[in-house]
């Protein structure tokens, strides 16, 4: 009689084992799916501020350039083939780092002041379509609706077309 309950146990722990087995695998699964959905968005983050220092640095350099060719020429140059062939900057800073060979957009104007003064503008920057390019691009569409919402430009960029802002950069 004590064999026959043993064996009955047994044979009852022997059908739960792939129960167990399942239950052990598909919470290790939902540890794992956790863990990610965290370092995900850390990830992003991470990734997307080291290109932004990158860009920046780049914006600045195009920026610098800028200001020389205007205490030269009085005006803003709103173009890189310009730029590059007369030397003001080197043919590979017109290029959005990590964007695959796209171009910083460059524009430049004069604004003329209620006083009847003319002041030159200009404006250059990079979309974050472009420069985040290859990474989440749900995260990338999070971060051009909030940058549209706030009436703000989506992505990186300094100068102004529209008013004189000393050609501020809209990142810290």
């Amino acid at each position: 009689m004590t064999e026959k309950i043993f064996f009955a146990n047994f044979a009852t722990m022997n059908s739960l084992l792939p129960t167990k087995l399942f239950l052990v695998l598909c919470t290790l699964l939902l540890a794992i799916m956790c863990l990610l959905s965290i370092r995900q968005p850390l990830t992003f983050q991470n990734e997307r501020a080291r290109r932004e220092k990158v860009v920046a640095s780049r914006l600045l350099l195009i920026r610098s350039a800028e200001m020389r060719y205007k205490a030269a020429k009085g005006v803003f140059c709103a173009s890189f083939d310009t730029l590059v062939h007369e030397g003001w900057i080197a043919d590979s800073l017109q290029f959005i780092p990590y964007s695959g060979g796209k171009r910083f957009t460059l524009s430049a104007t004069v604004l003329n002041t209620l006083g009847g003064q003319t002041v030159p503008v200009m404006e250059c920057g990079a979309l974050y379509d472009d420069f985040l390019q290859g990474m989440d691009r749900r995260q990338i569409e999070l971060l051009n609706q909030k940058a549209i919402s706030a009436g703000a430009f989506p992505g990186m960029k300094f100068g102004d077309l529209t008013k004189n802002n000393d050609n501020a950069t809209n990142w810290n």
